[in-house]
């Protein structure tokens, strides 16, 4: 098998952190790494409409413990499932999210 064929294969790992959010939900949320497909589609929602840049990377990084996605940008958003959320809140998990590609960021330099 080469290299390609090997690539084309490998199934995809997020990293995968909880978040306390006992405050302002009453449990421990997750986030995911983004992959390289979902942030080129996060920058086109973004360069499309910036106030459906939040909501989008909620939809996108937000997961089960195993790491499977919770949210669909834009059908959730779209049927109202994310309007209970403060944006503060939201802003937590985006943030949280960030720090993963930050944090990736930083092993890669050391």
């Amino acid at each position: 098998m080469n290299l390609k064929q090997h690539l084309s294969e490998l199934k995809r790992k997020p990293s995968i952190v909880p978040v306390d959010m006992t405050e302002e939900w009453g449990c421990t949320a997750f986030v995911r790494s983004l992959s390289i497909g979902e942030v080129r589609k996060f920058q086109q929602i973004y360069e499309a409409d910036s106030s459906e840049a939040v909501l989008a990377m909620v939809c996108m990084g937000l997961c089960e413990e195993d790491g499977t996605q919770i949210f669909t940008f834009p059908q959730d958003v779209d049927s109202g499932n994310l309007d209970k959320f403060e944006m503060k809140d939201l802003g937590k998990i985006v943030a949280a999210i960030n720090n993963i590609a930050t944090a990736v960021e930083h092993e890669k330099k050391d």
